[in-house]
């Protein structure tokens, strides 16, 4: 893939990764099997990112609908608390690490992955990482940031490979499946 970088604000720029044309209609295609697979798992309240089957579970396909299900219910339950929790995890997609994406396949989906889309997965994941994405910002001069002293500590001194490709449709899924998956298993 090619990595280019898109502003972020005025002064840090974000990478971007861009794959062929064959290569993205892949992705796309093993991302929706990955997806259909992992509907069934996903708690009801995990509403970003789903699939056909996901939005059954879930009762709707976006944001939108999910402040109107809020709003209505706090229009029906006046008297009562309401608790909304959304949240963004600073510089998730550059900070997983591939060793917790690929441990996390041999999850609850172990046996209904296909060999094919478990190969398909490593190859993407071995497509990218954050550090080769800092080397290629360092010749363009463009500035990333890069959350290297949280990262030094949490893996004592070693950071392994990490992070998962912005702009490839499988990265979605990688973002539901693993923070699922450490809910699920904590």
């Amino acid at each position: 893939p090619k990595i280019v970088f898109l502003p972020k604000d005025e002064e840090f720029f974000r990478p971007l990764t861009l794959y062929s044309l064959e290569d993205h209609i892949y992705i796309c295609l093993l991302a929706k099997y990955l997806v259909d697979l992992t509907d069934p798992y996903l708690n009801k309240s995990c509403i970003a990112f789903r699939g056909k089957e996901g939005q059954k579970i879930v009762g709707f396909n976006n944001y939108h609908e999910a402040i109107k299900q809020i709003i209505d219910y706090r229009i029906k339950n006046k008297d009562k608390s309401v608790y909304v929790t959304e949240c963004d995890i600073k510089s998730f997609y550059d900070c997983v690490p591939h060793h917790r994406v690929e441990m996390s396949l041999f999850g609850p989906i172990k046996q209904d992955l296909s060999d094919k889309a478990l190969n398909g997965v490593m190859n993407y994941l071995n497509s990218y990482c954050f550090q080769d994405a800092i080397e290629a910002s360092t010749k363009s001069k463009k500035i990333i940031k890069w959350p290297i002293k949280e990262l030094t500590e949490l893996h004592r001194g070693s950071i392994p490979r990490v992070g998962i490709p912005q702009g490839g449709a499988i990265s979605c899924w990688i973002a539901n499946y693993v923070l699922w998956l450490a809910d699920y298993l904590h």
